[in-house]
């Protein structure tokens, strides 16, 4: 079972990750960016998690984003990663749907568990997505 395919997936961020998409025309997992990724100001309890996260690019079908339906809250990060957003054309050879892949994935399973999270609508990529345009 292959799961959901929208034709059109999007991608939210804030001012620095929109800064890093332009720059590239595509979506990157953050732990592939050049710039090192530090977890020091995390609890120690939720630093895996956090890598895990950096390791995959995110997308969701949902168009205008939902903020707690995403999981974008502000509850550990100030910036307001809705605040851009980015069109792409999935290429399902890289593109998984949320719940069909989940299982690898069980450190995450908290996220789904979050007031008004609503994981069908998400889609993860290991690898870089071209981006077909800015929202």
């Amino acid at each position: 079972m292959t799961g959901r395919r929208p034709s059109r997936l999007f991608h939210y961020t804030c001012f620095h990750g929109a800064t890093k998409i332009r720059d590239d025309d595509s979506i990157r997992p953050a732990n592939s960016l050049p710039e090192k990724l530090t977890y020091a100001m995390l609890p120690p309890e939720t630093q895996d998690t956090a890598k895990a996260i950096a390791g995959l690019c995110w997308f969701t079908d949902l168009n205008p984003p939902d903020r707690d339906a995403l999981g974008l809250t502000m509850l550990s990060l100030t910036c307001d990663r809705t605040s851009f957003g980015f069109e792409v054309i999935p290429d399902w050879r890289v593109v998984q749907w949320w719940p069909i892949v989940r299982r690898n994935y069980k450190i995450l399973w908290p996220l789904e568990t979050h007031d008004g999270a609503m994981p069908a609508h998400w889609f993860v990529s290991e690898h870089p997505v071209k981006v077909l345009g800015e929202l």
